[in-house]
């Protein structure tokens, strides 16, 4: 029963609220059959087409602040408990089921938690977690301007964030108009909006690390600073994005300076491929034009940055085979 509550794969994907119910009841049904002790059933909902389901398991469990829900639950005498783990520090799933089984309301009760942690908190605490707390996926912040082709941006760091078993999360500072040919339109995402994407996904998902790339403007390379030191960010990879690999521009000014004031000091490695790493430096196009110079070029960024230099050689004449540490 375990193992199939909490694999971590997709078993079954469906819309209708009636065939919800019946599958998670067929489930219960299966897990209580194989189980050598008591199953309790959690259903986490976030629509009133999740009411069925989340009102036939043991504890179900509405997230979010959706008003249609909580005038359902006026409606038909359903009663709506708010639950915070901060506020409620011991409780556990058997305690929210127990609450429910002593409830008088005939229709039933319902639990709402405004973030995962607070249901994460739930399991840990009934000790569903203790022997998975190894297995769950690392979390990836992926901070990065969209690419329309999917060949780079924040969707080639979704892509290679699932096929190494992380959870990759996503914020987006700019958007580009672009396809095999190049880079045909810059959009900006304004950085209040990228502080409030960030925010959102860190102070509720959180992560385990950052990867960081285009940002298009100065401004909003202070705003993703800012809001990676505010959440004390650990693991962050800065790939400075300047230039696209056919060559366009993927900055809307001289953001230079502001990556090696701003995020340079935060970064544990810093990715530059050679044209970013000239402009980063102020040398002429073309002076890197041989392992020697790249080497050279490794050392002197890193006087500008505290953690490791990675001066990558897709730009390089001849093979981009060799490493040099």
């Amino acid at each position: 029963g375990r193992e199939l509550c909490i694999d971590g794969r997709i078993h079954f994907t469906m819309e209708d609220p009636i065939a919800k119910a019946e599958c998670f009841s067929a489930i219960v049904e299966q897990m209580q059959g194989e189980a050598d002790a008591q199953v309790l059933s959690v259903f986490v909902g976030d629509s009133s087409g999740d009411m069925s389901a989340m009102l036939a398991a043991d504890v179900g469990i509405f997230m979010g602040k959706k008003g249609e829900v909580a005038e359902l639950c006026e409606r038909f005498g359903i009663e709506l408990v708010d639950y915070n783990a901060s506020s409620q520090p011991k409780a556990s799933l058997s305690d929210l089921a127990n609450r429910k089984n002593a409830k008088t309301t005939p229709n039933g009760i319902l639990f709402r938690c405004s973030a995962w942690s607070d249901i994460r908190k739930l399991f840990e605490r009934e000790g569903v977690l203790a022997d998975e707390e190894k297995r769950a996926p690392a979390r990836v912040l992926c901070i990065s301007g969209s690419d329309s082709g999917g060949g780079a941006g924040n969707q080639a760091d979704l892509k290679v964030c699932s096929v190494f078993g992380a959870y990759g999360t996503s914020v987006l500072a700019a958007l580009t108009a672009q396809n095999t040919h190049g880079v045909h339109d810059i959009d900006v995402v304004h950085p209040a909006f990228v502080e409030a994407q960030l925010e959102s996904v860190l102070c509720d998902i959180g992560t385990d690390a950052a990867k960081v790339g285009m940002l298009a403007t100065t401004a909003n390379v202070c705003a993703v600073a800012s809001q990676l030191q505010k959440h004390a960010v650990q693991n962050i990879v800065v790939d400075p994005v300047l230039v696209a690999s056919a060559g366009d521009s993927l900055t809307k000014e001289d953001i230079v300076q502001a990556l090696i004031s701003e995020l340079f000091p935060l970064a544990a490695v810093v990715t530059p491929n050679i044209p970013e790493a000239e402009a980063l430096l102020g040398w002429m196009p073309g002076r890197i034009n041989s392992i020697a110079t790249q080497t050279l070029a490794a050392r002197e960024l890193k006087k500008l940055v505290p953690g490791c230099v990675l001066v990558k050689g897709g730009h390089a004449r001849g093979s981009a085979d060799t490493c040099v540490d």
